[in-house]
């Protein structure tokens, strides 16, 4: 099973299994995310000094799943917009998903793939 699959897998479980289970799933998820390629961290740090933002509500399984997508080294480099506690600036926005990317002004809403997310942003490696 491929480790994206298996991250997915493990967050969908602590979602349908509860609390009980949720410290469980995310030992596990956590444990899947400890290795991260190249690519994605060259990628976070682009997206970072690009200006992108990535809207998200930290709880929401679906932010989870994209956050899960870079792995645990890259995943703390996202320019990430928590809109729980920016709700102002989030509806100011017009977001209305999350997540959803802001890259060069435009909004993507969804979970976006690696490269999806290199070609929005003209990232070269």
């Amino acid at each position: 099973m491929r480790r994206r699959t298996q991250v997915l897998l493990a967050f969908v479980l602590a979602v349908l299994m509860g609390p009980v289970s949720c410290a469980v799933c995310a030992q596990e998820a956590t444990s899947l995310l400890v290795t991260t390629e190249p690519f994605e961290v060259a990628l976070a740090r682009h997206l970072l000094a690009s200006g992108a933002k990535l809207y998200s509500d930290p709880t929401c399984p679906a932010n989870l799943k994209q956050r899960a997508n870079f792995g645990a080294q890259a995943s703390t480099l996202l320019p990430l917009i928590d809109c729980r506690s920016q709700a102002d600036l989030c509806r100011a926005r017009g977001i209305v998903a999350m997540p959803t990317w802001e890259i060069e002004g435009q909004l993507y809403p969804g979970v976006r793939r690696i490269h999806t997310l290199a070609v929005l942003s003209g990232f070269k490696r």
